[in-house]
């Protein structure tokens, strides 16, 4: 039974889309018309498309740029242009304003100042003089820049005052007795 209501349904579908087809071929001026006119404005949609898809890639082209310059590589840098720039970028991007801010990023930054990684630096910082960085304390002295020589000595001590001569010299210590050459001699007879 299944199949029979199944096919009856079908071939009722079928019956009723031949028998309106003499119908719909049937056209007239007015649907014409409507129809050049849906496809003008999906025309106009698909142009607008591919313009914001333009400004969409030429953005991320820009932004790409942005990331890869260096500070001093802004015109006029005040020492936070970068840091600005991505904020710009960024908010143009999520409010909507890619067709604002692409556009004077590229006549701002991109045309003006040289393309990143060129090496170019400045000769004269215009306005923008970055500081040194502090050194950082360190628990060690610095290493010597020449060796360094050993301690002199120190001085010798003063020389002990001279006492004045007396007038006489003490007489000499008498000289012990000599020795004997033979050591035979030198024996007492034991008694």
């Amino acid at each position: 039974m299944k199949r029979s209501s199944r096919f009856i349904a079908l071939a009722a579908w079928a019956a009723s889309a031949l028998s309106t087809t003499p119908a719909l071929a049937q056209s007239s001026s007015e649907d014409a018309a409507g129809a050049a006119l849906g496809i003008g404005i999906l025309a106009c949609y698909g142009v607008l498309f591919l313009v914001l898809m333009a400004f969409f890639i030429w953005w991320i082209i820009l932004v790409i740029d942005l990331f890869k310059r260096e500070e001093y590589e802004f015109p006029g840098s005040t020492g936070s242009s970068k840091t600005l720039w991505i904020v710009i970028m960024l908010v143009g991007w999520a409010v909507g304003f890619l067709w604002v801010v692409t556009p004077v990023y590229y006549f701002m930054v991109y045309k003006k100042g040289p393309k990143p990684g060129t090496g170019m630096k400045p000769s004269a910082p215009s306005g923008y003089a970055p500081s040194p960085a502090p050194a950082a304390p360190s628990a060690y002295p610095p290493p010597p820049s020449a060796p360094m020589a050993p301690p002199a000595a120190p001085p010798a001590p003063p020389a002990a005052p001279v006492a004045p001569e007396p007038y006489m010299t003490p007489p000499a210590p008498p000289a012990p007795p000599a020795a004997p050459a033979d050591p035979a001699e030198s024996e007492v007879p034991e008694a």
